[in-house]
């Protein structure tokens, strides 16, 4: 049973009596109070749901990333094999398993979106809205309170104030009726403020209980809903895919550790070896059986000379030995290329020269020059030396394309490895052309030569093309980019071609470089003039640049004279090669403007021609002389029908008339002057035509 609850009784309000003023005041001191922890107490409440509504969005999020991960194509995340999937070893996959994770998220994630709608509906919406009615209804009612006490208060002093005098005999009945109105006011006033102040008493009691009941409720039913998604056989489930999934992260670790316990011998092995440190090894540590051996191949980084009028420059470079070539490489680029081929007439021999140490040349007989690099130390230019002049050699480099069909033979590529396990053949892969075909179109001279003057140039060079299958997504133009640099490197292939690139609202055109501006003055009159490649604009349906060098691009083109052929073309520029996607994205784009407003000139034409056809076969409508008029009236008639033609010409003949009025007057004047020529049979059927005529106009 509730205890006995404290209320004003409503019989003293009238009397408002010192002992009545103290009572209220009790009463007002106690709602205040109430009314300040109701808004602590709505304000947690507030944070529960607003923690559950963060809850739900950080799950989702969770969610979509962990389905993201998937998506983003990690140059270095682990495939699964063939085996793998035969066995069904789903934890073998990171992204499979990310995935089974999103899902039961998202299951988290609607339990806790049922659980947030229960949790504002039957506890903090009810709450908030209780303590806003409340309070709000009771601040009134006070208000009201005191401005009636103090009026009936003002009205009884007034009162009080009119002399015993029979002539103020008339100013006492109408004060004594305004003081029974105030008081009257007073005492409804004081009734409602009361029995607010006893309701907010018994309310108190239930206000704070009921929230938590449905706060209790609530979660007794998201528990519940929580068994009922995990229920056994989902559970089931569930638990094998832990477990499978426990299993694999236990595996994986174990083979961390090992190769960590690898790592640390390798790391102490390596670390014994303290000369390395040293710019130049101690003679004991030196190679001295370098001339006993049989090396044919060697890499590092090299300094080369460059000669300039007055100074000259060292620019480290990586070189490498391969197939009878010098390559080198810098630190930037994805593949190395061809600097000097080894041929017969070359010398390889040490040398002083700009007061530097560990210099040695390459001389070379057909052309005459002279090539200076600087190794690390004394041995690197030893090695450098010899091994040069094996390569040099011609029996050594049969042994050198021997020992590389050796290698071919019995370690395939990395590409040959991948192919063998996704269970591919070689015999499958995609064909690579490294040059443009240039009978891809037609082109006249008058074009070419206007191309060069419109819209911006670049300087590129083309890598290789391939067929994909369809002219969306960066992933055709990143396989691409990768394909074709692996096959350069595969087949030793360095020379490119260079291409001025210049783009327009209408094609992108391929023209061979010039080098100088002798040959280009040159090529003016000249055939070569002509471009080498020319794809419409309409005809390129994807471009994207490389994510991994940005100086790298492809455009995908459709080939319309053959169905359903798309070409990949890779492309490497001197400029960042987003400046150059940008570029063909503003050039769609003016096109397309160009196409709209060229349609829309071409509608306004039509329309314009068939209005005027109408107007003229309107005019051309009005009725001739009758037989009543006379001469002079056919005359005049006459007169104004051409200078009414003449005007339809000039309104038409207008380079942009939006609209025509039709003078109205002049079609009404034409028959005005005969009017009294014309009987009322004539007259009637003349208005009649000229009516017609004109809602015809």
């Amino acid at each position: 049973m509730p205890g006995e609850t404290q209320k004003l009784f409503l019989e003293d309000c009238l009397d408002d009596s010192p002992q009545t003023r103290a009572m209220v005041d009790l009463f007002e001191k106690d709602a205040q109070m109430l009314r300040k922890f109701s808004k602590a107490f709505a304000s947690s409440c507030q944070k529960v749901l607003n923690a559950q509504v963060a809850m739900i969005s950080a799950t989702q999020e969770m969610s979509y990333y962990l389905r993201l991960y998937g998506m983003q194509n990690f140059p270095l995340d682990p495939p699964v094999g063939p085996s793998d999937e035969q066995n069904n070893t789903e934890s073998c996959s990171i992204a499979a398993n990310l995935n089974q994770f999103a899902n039961y998220v998202d299951e988290i994630s609607t339990c806790f979106q049922v659980f947030v709608t229960q949790l504002n509906d039957s506890m903090v919406y009810p709450l908030n809205k209780f303590i806003d009615n409340e309070f709000d209804e009771l601040a009134s009612s006070e208000k009201m309170y005191r401005i009636s006490s103090e009026e009936e208060e003002l009205v009884r002093q007034k009162y009080l104030k009119i002399p015993n005098r029979k002539e103020n005999e008339q100013q006492r009945i109408q004060t004594n009726e305004e003081c029974f109105a105030f008081r009257k006011k007073f005492h409804e006033n004081a009734l409602n403020y009361f029995s607010s102040l006893n309701s907010l008493q018994f309310k108190r009691q239930y206000m704070f209980i009921e929230p938590m009941m449905s706060f209790v409720h609530t979660m007794k039913l998201f528990f519940k809903m929580g068994c009922e998604t995990l229920s056994p056989d989902s559970s089931s489930k569930i638990d094998e895919f832990l477990n499978k999934t426990s299993s694999h992260v236990c595996q994986v670790k174990v083979k961390q550790m090992e190769n960590m316990e690898k790592t640390n011998n390798l790391i102490d092995l390596l670390q014994q070896d303290c000369s390395v440190y040293f710019a130049e090894r101690p003679d004991d540590h030196a190679n001295k059986n370098l001339k006993n051996s049989n090396i044919l191949q060697k890499s590092g980084y090299l300094n080369l000379r460059s000669k300039f009028p007055f100074i000259s420059k060292w620019d480290r470079e990586f070189y490498f030995i391969q197939n009878g070539f010098l390559m080198h490489q810098q630190k930037s680029e994805i593949a190395g290329s061809a600097f000097l081929e080894l041929k017969s007439d070359l010398c390889v021999s040490a040398c002083e020269i700009d007061e530097r140490q560990f210099t040695f040349q390459i001389t070379s007989q057909f052309p005459k020059k002279i090539f200076y690099f600087q190794a690390n130390n004394n041995q690197d230019r030893d090695e450098w030396i010899y091994i040069l002049e094996n390569a040099i050699k011609t029996d050594n480099k049969i042994k050198l394309e021997s020992h590389m069909n050796n290698i071919k033979l019995n370690n395939p590529s990395l590409l040959e490895q991948l192919a063998g396990k996704a269970g591919l053949s070689l015999l499958k892969k995609p064909e690579i052309r490294f040059e443009l075909d240039v009978g891809l179109m037609g082109v006249h001279r008058d074009d070419s030569s206007s191309n060069l003057d419109q819209g911006k140039s670049f300087k590129v060079r083309f890598l290789g093309s391939m067929d994909v299958k369809s002219d969306k997504g960066n992933e055709y133009i990143t396989e691409t980019v990768r394909k074709v640099m692996s096959t350069r490197a595969e087949q030793n292939i360095f020379n490119l071609c260079q291409f001025d690139m210049v783009i327009n609202t209408k094609f992108v055109s391929l023209f061979k470089a010039c080098e100088s501006a002798e040959e280009k003055s040159s090529k003016l009159n000249n055939i070569d003039d002509l471009p080498s490649a020319k794809f419409k604009l309409d005809n390129i349906g994807y471009w994207a640049w490389f994510p991994d060098n940005e100086r790298l691009f492809g455009i995908i083109v459709k080939d319309r004279s053959q169905i359903l052929k798309l070409s990949c073309h890779i492309f490497e520029s001197d400029v960042s090669s987003k400046t150059i996607c940008e570029t063909i994205t503003k050039a769609t784009q003016d096109a397309f403007k160009e196409l709209v407003e060229s349609n829309r000139s071409e509608h306004l034409k039509v329309i314009k021609k068939r209005e005027k056809e109408i107007l003229l076969a309107n005019i051309g409508k009005l009725p001739d002389k009758t037989e009543n008029e006379n001469n002079d009236a056919s005359k005049e008639n006459e007169d104004d029908r051409h200078e009414l033609m003449n005007v339809a010409e000039l309104a038409f003949g207008s380079p942009n008339p939006n609209f025509i009025v039709l003078d109205r007057d002049l079609l009404e004047n034409i028959d005005d002057d005969d009017e009294n020529n014309i009987d009322e049979n004539g007259l009637k059927e003349e208005n009649d035509r000229k009516t017609n005529t004109e809602s015809e106009a």
